[in-house]
């Protein structure tokens, strides 16, 4: 993807989170990422907000909340009356298990 004229690779996490992946059609939509020096865009189904986030208010994920990839899971926190889940990104995208596919 080209963002202002530096190109970022897209990635699908959903097979790491145990989701089947899908190839990305053409209203995909890419929610860019920086950890460290890596910058990359996700492919994301929607973005409804944005909030910041307390370290106090990060809980334990509820088991029967996991669906897989629960050693990229962070915890949960309460938003706007759910709980939701927090990836652990840097764990993600430095623990090696990404492949690249450039036929895409």
């Amino acid at each position: 993807m080209n963002l202002r004229g530096d190109i970022l690779t897209i990635m699908d996490i959903r097979g790491l989170l145990g989701m089947p992946s899908a190839p990305p059609g053409p209203d995909a939509k890419v929610m860019v990422a920086q950890i460290g020096e890596i910058r990359v865009g996700i492919i994301v189904e929607e973005a409804d907000d944005v909030t910041y986030l307390r370290p106090a208010e990060l809980k334990p994920a509820p088991a029967s909340a996991r669906s897989g990839g629960e050693e990229y899971l962070k915890g949960a926190f309460p938003f706007k009356g759910v709980m939701l889940e927090m990836i652990n990104l840097e764990k993600m995208l430095t623990g090696g298990e990404l492949l690249v596919d450039e036929t895409v």
